[in-house]
């Protein structure tokens, strides 16, 4: 639990576990146009500097379409490899958000 503690006691935290974990890709090259002339614009966010586009940290993986911050994801996933029931799962998010945020 207190590696937990660790990964989720900020965003970027969490989005480097999940990046290091192969849940979120680190991208190199544009998506769209293969140019390696990728920025990061915005919190969350790269722009590809050939053909314009902007696509999210969360492109390709399981959060493409997903709002769940990146520190609720991996409480919910470890919750759920603990085998706790939504009721449960809940009660101890909710518990440790309070007791840690």
């Amino acid at each position: 639990m207190e590696e937990l503690v660790k990964v989720t006691s900020s965003e970027e935290k969490a989005e480097e576990f999940l990046r290091e974990k192969g849940i979120l890709k680190t991208f190199t090259r544009c998506p769209k146009c293969d140019s390696k002339r990728l920025g990061r614009v915005r919190r969350n966010f790269y722009k590809c500097y050939n053909c314009k586009r902007e696509f999210s940290v969360r492109s390709g993986s399981i959060l493409e379409r997903t709002r769940v911050s990146f520190r609720k994801f991996v409480l919910l996933v470890k919750l759920f490899i603990l085998r706790s029931s939504c009721k449960q799962s809940l009660q101890r998010v909710r518990a440790f958000l309070q007791h840690n945020f």
